[in-house]
């Protein structure tokens, strides 16, 4: 095998690698939208673009519906921004209010 023979298959190598990258992101998305812990999310690197992605998307929906589901609390308002969220939450036995916000989850990982 000469140099461009080895390169070229390195190359194709190279291309295969991250198609087999994405293809587990993608598994990893779908098992962790089916997750209502939401730790099925942990460990996910978010795709970065300038709009909303369907990943982030995801999230945020499967983030909204687990707070809309914790025993004694009522989501008043939730927000899904540019890559972060943040939402309202009463206490029903109290009344009280609490405000959440996660930060950029591209670029801080797992902190949501």
């Amino acid at each position: 095998m000469n140099y461009i023979q080895t390169l070229a298959e390195a190359d194709a190598l190279e291309a295969r690698a991250q198609e087999l990258r994405a293809t587990a992101q993608a598994t990893k998305q779908i098992s962790a939208s089916k997750d209502k812990t939401l730790r099925g999310w942990l460990g996910l690197q978010f795709e970065s673009s300038s709009g909303l992605t369907e990943e982030f998307a995801n999230f945020a929906r499967d983030y909204k519906k687990f707070l809309s589901r914790l025993e004694g609390f009522e989501l008043v308002r939730f927000l899904r921004g540019h890559f972060y969220i943040s939402a309202f939450l009463k206490n029903t036995a109290t009344g009280k209010l609490a405000y959440i916000s996660s930060s950029d989850v591209r670029y801080f990982r797992d902190e949501w």
